[in-house]
């Protein structure tokens, strides 16, 4: 019954790149269409990059850093609405975008050895909202893209970690902070 009723809907898969407030990553997704919505969920991995990309001494801002194998793993839930769904190329949506990760921080303290510290591991989840649209390229083959705005709440785990002090802990509970975020992509509609 289950798998009659996912697919009597129009299903998508898509490859993104997302950037938001904790860093970059790569998700692969998954979306069915109800009447004027679209529901997705993915799996993406979490891109980290040993160079901050500013120096603005911030704590969590673009600072998640996998120290395990399974802190790249992102979960990723959304949901659209479509705003002008009788365009033909073009399908412009409002959205809300949910990830959830689980990974360490990594900070450099300017001292004379710049010192590299990781701290955590902490549960990120980022929650966004914003619009986008999808645009037909060729036959059932689309482009997406994504811009939008909301927060990520970064929780303790109070989880043991590889090359993380667990008792290093820049904040003891619920923290959060204000992002954006970018998301470009490819999409086959099935």
């Amino acid at each position: 019954m289950i798998l009659t009723i996912a697919l009597s809907y129009s299903q998508s898969i898509a490859l993104n790149y997302n950037s938001t407030g904790t860093g970059q990553n790569i998700t692969a997704n998954f979306s069915f269409d109800i009447k004027k919505s679209e529901l997705g969920f993915g799996l993406g991995y979490t891109i980290s990059t040993l160079a901050h990309p500013d120096n603005q001494y911030n704590v969590f801002y673009k600072r998640q850093f996998a120290t395990e194998p399974l802190h790249h793993l992102n979960l990723n839930l959304f949901y659209h609405r479509y705003v002008f769904p009788n365009l033909d190329h073009i399908n412009i949506f409002l959205f809300y975008d949910f990830q959830g990760k689980h990974s360490a921080a990594r900070n450099v303290i300017n001292s004379p050895l710049d010192d590299v510290i990781y701290h955590g591991p902490y549960y990120w989840l980022d929650n966004t909202i914003g619009l986008g649209f999808n645009v037909n390229i060729i036959g059932n083959w689309y482009v997406q893209q994504k811009i939008g705005a909301g927060g990520h709440f970064i929780i303790p785990s109070n989880k043991d970690a590889s090359r993380v002090d667990s008792e290093m802990y820049f904040i003891n509970n619920f923290h959060w902070e204000i992002i954006g975020l970018l998301n470009i992509g490819i999409v086959y509609k099935l």
